[in-house]
């Protein structure tokens, strides 16, 4: 919901926000070696920016609001279990 009222006024890249949230996921949820894919963060902005899809602006705006959202959503699922 956050992404598609951001998006109405301003393009914002769901390709490197859904792969940022995928990275983090698999890092906290299956296991802290998975944190190496989050090294493929730049590499989706740049291909984003390069293609002319979105500025760098966008791709970099659309990274932080999804991993502020993934790791309060963390947050939120590790507080309820313990």
């Amino acid at each position: 919901l956050v992404f598609q009222a951001v998006t109405l006024r301003w393009k914002i890249s769901m390709h490197g926000s859904v792969y940022l949230a995928c990275a983090l996921m698999a890092g906290r949820l299956v296991g802290s070696h998975w944190y190496w894919a989050l090294l493929g963060v730049p590499v989706v902005i740049w291909a984003r920016v390069r293609r002319g899809r979105h500025t760098t602006a966008q791709a970099t705006v659309a990274v932080l609001l999804a991993g502020a959202i993934t790791i309060a959503c963390l947050w939120m699922y590790g507080a309820r279990r313990a």
